[in-house]
């Protein structure tokens, strides 16, 4: 395996134990560390936004939004 893999890309602290976000190639980060940058639920796919903890959304004011982008609109 290659170390960026098991490296935040945005805190550089190591990842081989914690869940986080893939939201690019080869570009991986805590879920804290994610939205503490500034990035956007809205530059996420679905399925991206449904694997962040619950309690850390609720927590950052953001379940409206996260809803609202994972909701079915068909």
């Amino acid at each position: 395996m290659h170390h960026y893999l098991h490296t935040c890309r945005l805190c550089r602290s190591d990842m081989r134990h914690y869940d986080g976000v893939k939201y690019g190639l080869r570009h991986y980060a805590h879920f804290a560390c994610y939205l503490d940058s500034g990035k956007p639920l809205s530059g996420l796919h679905k399925w991206q936004i449904e694997s962040f903890p619950f309690r850390l959304l609720h927590d950052r004011g953001l379940m409206d939004e996260a809803e609202r982008l994972t909701a079915d609109n068909s």
